[in-house]
């Protein structure tokens, strides 16, 4: 029979669980591998068909829940890219190896935040992320969310090349690391800043993105970040992590290169958020100015007669966060900066 009438086959068949109670008393070894190195199992698995119930037979007959065909594939792999709710449950339940990977490397967490054509479907039937599986499968504390695959793409990689927002922060929630180079030395922030203006590129840089990290061809996020379009409504969301992370002076060497790449009047905006924050609190000065800077048209005020170094002052004064007494030079290194660029 050809593979896909096969296919077809095999999804009928695994749909019938009567059917399927019938071929075990007559003997059917749920094991028994065929075609690819293919079991019942895994049929039962990559139907796209909900047929818990089968499944679940197939189980008490001995089924493996881990058994790999040829290519590596376990049935929690088949039943994550079918989607399939119920059997992905019920494998973590019965102790699935969550983190078993396939001939490229992919790991269950990788199929959950992909989008790929299903089995068995026409090309352009393509899932669609379902966060409640990532949950599921981020749920065990045994998860390793930074496996790489045959690319070296880690999971979180593939969420912000298919630009999922809501998995993206799953993962940065359960640790992932943003830093993970795949074998292009590409970071998620260097294909993050590649997209359009999201929420994606401030979760990166809040849990530790480097904007700094070079590519195979010598470019770093902030490369990317400085040459891409931006719209204004965006624009200073996208730089104010940038911001705060040079309030903690991570960058000491590219102090003065950073801050100037940022437009002086995204500094202004960041600095009324800054202000806007600090003016809901009380009794302190810094309070009683912000509310009294909050009156005014502090952007225009700002803009126009202040330099980048002394409106990114004002921002870290008025931050909660502690000050480095590095950054009691910024004067200073603004000076070499400007008299090394001439």
């Amino acid at each position: 029979m050809e593979f896909p009438n096969l296919m077809h086959h095999c999804f009928k068949v695994f749909s019938d669980l009567n059917r399927v109670r019938k071929l075990l008393a007559g003997g059917l070894d749920p094991n028994h591998q065929t075609y690819g190195g293919t079991t019942p199992f895994h049929w039962a698995c990559m139907n796209p068909a909900p047929n818990i119930e089968v499944v679940r037979c197939l189980i008490q007959a001995g089924a493996d829940i881990n058994l790999e065909n040829h290519m590596g594939y376990t049935p929690l792999h088949f039943a994550v890219i079918q989607r399939k709710r119920l059997v992905v449950k019920e494998f973590i339940g019965q102790g699935a190896l969550i983190n078993a990977q396939n001939y490229l490397g992919m790991s269950a967490l990788h199929f959950a935040v992909t989008d790929f054509a299903l089995f068995g479907t026409p090309i352009l039937d393509r899932t669609h992320l379902d966060i409640w599986i990532v949950k599921k499968l981020l749920k065990p504390q045994y998860i390793d969310c930074d496996l790489i695959n045959s690319n070296g793409d880690t999971p979180l990689m593939l969420s912000v090349r298919d630009y999922h927002i809501e998995s993206v922060v799953q993962l940065l929630r359960s640790k992932a690391n943003p830093n993970i180079c795949n074998k292009d030395f590409q970071t998620p922030l260097h294909v993050a800043f590649s997209h359009p203006p999201s929420d994606i590129e401030i979760e990166l840089l809040i849990c530790g993105a480097n904007i700094y990290a070079v590519d195979r061809h010598g470019i770093t996020p902030l490369d990317i970040l400085m040459n891409f379009t931006l719209d204004d409504e965006n624009e200073e969301w996208i730089h104010k992590p940038v911001v705060d992370r040079l309030a903690e002076d991570i960058y000491p060497d590219y102090f003065v290169e950073i801050l100037y790449l940022v437009q002086k009047w995204n500094l202004c905006e960041i600095l009324e958020m800054t202000i806007c924050s600090r003016k809901r609190g009380k009794g302190t000065e810094l309070t009683n100015i912000a509310t009294l800077l909050s009156k005014i048209d502090i952007i225009h005020l700002i803009s126009k007669h202040l330099i980048r170094e002394d409106i990114f002052c004002l921002i870290v004064a008025f931050s909660n966060m502690r000050i480095p007494k590095s950054l009691q030079d910024v004067q200073e290194r603004s000076y070499y900066f400007a008299f090394n660029l001439e």
